[in-house]
C-alpha cells in the first residue's frame, strides 16, 4: 500500500509567489521553549480554544500554549550501527513499513485557503473513485498561542495502493477541472516513505489535535533527527491523551527529484494542552535540540476533509 499527501497541482513543486516565513532552526526552538514559563503559559496549563479569526497563513487564532518540537541528536551509536543498513534501503524506495507518502503542503495567505480547499476537494473527489484509491486527508492550520504564525495553511494525504496508479488518477482530477493557477500560492509535494509508526493520517477524525512538523535539514543529518524523533515519541505514546503519529522520510523519485522538506512528522492527540504536556515529558528525557543547520516549520492543525 501507498500513502501518498496529495498536491492537487503538477508533480514538481511549482512556486507561485513565495512570501517569506519565519525558520524555526534548533537555536530558535530552545530559545521558545524556554518561553513556555515567561509567557505564563505552561505546556501543561495550556487553554486551547477555537473559533477566533485567522492569521495572514490561513490559519486560524486559537488560545494555546507555547511552540515547537523536541529534538535531540541520537547519541546511541548502537542503534546507529543497527540501523544503518536498512537506512541504505530507504533512500532507495519504500522502507520495512510500506507506505510510499505524496506529501503536500500549502503555503497560502488568509484569502486563499477557501480557494483552494475547494479546488482540492473537487479534485479529491474524481481521486476517489479511481482504481487504487484507499483514504484521503486534507488539514488545515490552527494558529495558537504556541505557534502563532503556521507557514503551511493546509496540508494534504492521500494513500493509494501504488505511485504509479496513482499519477493516472491525478490526470483524470486534473481532465475534468483543470490545473491551478493561483497567484500567491506555493505548494511543496514530495515523495516520501514511512519511517516510523503507523500510517496515522488514517486513523483519526476532525475532533482531534493534529500536530504536523516539516523539517528542512541536510541529508547527513536525516538520520540523527529521524532518531531523536523516534526516541521522544516513545515518551509521547505513553501519555494520556496521545492517538497516534508517524514520521516520513523523502527519497528521491523521477516524478519529483527534487523535495525541500526532508522529514514530514504527523502526531495526533485527543486534545491540544495534552498534547504539549506529552511534549514537555519528552524534553525532560531527551532535552530539546540544538541544531543550528536543520529548520523546523511545526503547526497545530485541524482534519477538515
Amino acid at each position: 500500500m501507498t500513502t501518498l499527501v496529495h498536491a492537487s497541482i503538477t508533480p514538481s513543486p511549482r512556486e507561485f509567489a513565495r512570501p517569506a516565513r519565519p525558520r524555526f532552526g534548533g537555536a530558535q526552538l530552545v530559545l521558545l521553549g524556554a518561553l513556555l514559563t515567561a509567557c505564563g503559559v505552561p505546556p501543561t496549563m495550556a487553554d486551547a480554544e477555537s473559533g477566533t479569526p485567522q492569521s495572514e497563513t490561513g490559519a486560524t487564532e486559537t488560545e494555546g500554549s507555547t511552540i515547537g518540537t523536541g529534538t535531540s541528536s541520537l547519541d546511541d551509536t548502537t542503534a546507529s550501527t543497527e540501523t544503518e543498513a536498512e537506512t541504505e534501503a530507504e533512500t532507495e524506495g519504500p522502507g520495512e513499513l510500506g507506505p510510499i507518502a505524496l506529501i503536500n503542503a500549502f503555503e497560502l495567505g488568509a484569502d486563499q485557503h477557501d480557494e483552494v480547499t475547494t479546488y482540492w476537494s473537487d479534485v479529491n473527489d474524481v481521486l476517489m473513485t479511481q482504481p487504487g484509491y484507499v483514504s484521503s486527508f486534507l488539514a488545515a492550520a490552527v494558529a495558537t498561542k504556541a505557534i502563532p504564525e503556521v507557514r503551511f495553511g493546509r496540508v494534504a494525504i492521500i494513500t493509494w495502493e501504488d505511485e504509479a496508479g496513482f499519477w493516472p488518477a491525478v490526470q483524470r482530477g486534473w481532465d475534468l477541472h483543470g490545473q491551478p493557477s493561483w497567484e500567491g500560492v506555493t505548494t511543496y509535494p514530495g515523495l516520501y516513505e514511512r519511517i516510523d509508526g503507523p500510517a496515522a493520517e488514517a486513523s483519526f477524525d476532525g475532533s482531534n489535535t493534529v500536530f504536523v512538523n516539516a523539517f528542512e535539514v541536510p541529508t547527513e543529518r536525516i538520520d540523527e533527527v529521524a532518531g531523536y524523533w523516534h526516541d521522544v515519541n516513545e515518551v509521547l505514546e505513553g501519555q494520556p491523551g496521545y492517538v497516534t503519529s508517524s514520521l516520513y522520510r523523502q527519497y528521491e523519485s523521477e516524478a519529483i527529484p527534487e523535495v525541500e522538506l526532508g522529514l514530514v512528522s504527523l502526531v495526533v492527540w485527543e486534545d491540544e494542552p495534552g498534547f504539549w504536556a506529552g511534549v514537555q515529558a519528552g524534553w525532560d528525557l531527551h532535552g530539546q535540540p540544538s541544531w543550528d543547520d536543520v529548520a523546523f516549520y511545526p503547526g497545530i492543525y485541524e482534519r477538515i476533509r
